[in-house]
């Protein structure tokens, strides 16, 4: 039954990537698309990563799938709308989470665009949430209030940096880390980059277990 997941939703989310970019150029860019091959120390926990970005009745949508070589796969969708000006960078923001063994969960919260100075705006980024309402099938989750951040870099020569990460501060033993990367790589084109890309992930703590991986990536 995983693996017919696993297949259907890869070839749902190909589909989308290698269609979608057509229709966007006919309507503003609203949809992009890319897909990363992760592979880790840990050969199992390796990975293909479809990601979508889209724009839906003033939304903004992002959504992945990464499918493992173990035959496990996780997944998330993150919505946000942009009130403008008036909200000054602040969005609310909803998060559903997925993947083999686990109960579906939904996330609600804010996530906040950091001004960042007017020389570095068209090289730099960074995005930090907070999402402190989860519930899932079973009800109102009490020990999960997530904080998170995502930030990128484009350095000189066509190096890339950038990073994310995200804490569950509201677990009952005390702030743990959740998950998150960091890419440091090239861009060799417009389309395709290759990156040193660590894993840090949860060991119970605040602080992540380091686990070194490389990817690929390209952009439709």
């Amino acid at each position: 039954m995983k693996k017919a997941i696993r297949n259907i939703a890869a070839g749902i989310l190909f589909g989308l990537a290698s269609f979608l970019p057509m229709k966007a150029n006919a309507q503003n860019n609203k949809i992009d698309a890319s897909v990363e091959i992760v592979q880790s120390k840990n050969n199992p926990t390796s990975f293909i990563r479809p990601n979508l970005f889209y724009k839906i009745f003033g939304l903004d949508g992002y959504s992945f799938f990464e499918f493992y070589r173990n035959e496990n796969f996780f997944g998330k969708t993150i919505i946000s709308k942009d009130f403008g000006v008036r909200a000054k960078g602040v969005k609310p923001t909803a998060e559903i989470v997925y993947g083999s063994g686990f109960n579906d969960s939904y996330g609600l919260g804010v996530n906040y665009d950091v001004p960042m100075p007017k020389r570095a705006q068209k090289r730099a980024s960074l995005n930090v949430k907070a999402l402190p309402v989860w519930f899932n099938n079973k009800g109102y989750l009490d020990d999960k209030v997530m904080v998170g951040y995502f930030g990128s870099l484009d350095l000189p020569r066509g190096f890339i940096l950038s990073s994310f990460g995200e804490i569950n501060v509201g677990s009952k033993g005390g702030p743990q880390w959740g998950y998150g990367e960091i890419r440091f790589g090239k861009k060799f084109s417009n389309h395709l980059s290759v990156a040193y890309n660590p894993l840090l992930k949860n060991r119970g703590k605040l602080s992540p277990k380091w686990e070194h991986a490389i990817s690929a990536r390209y952009t439709f």
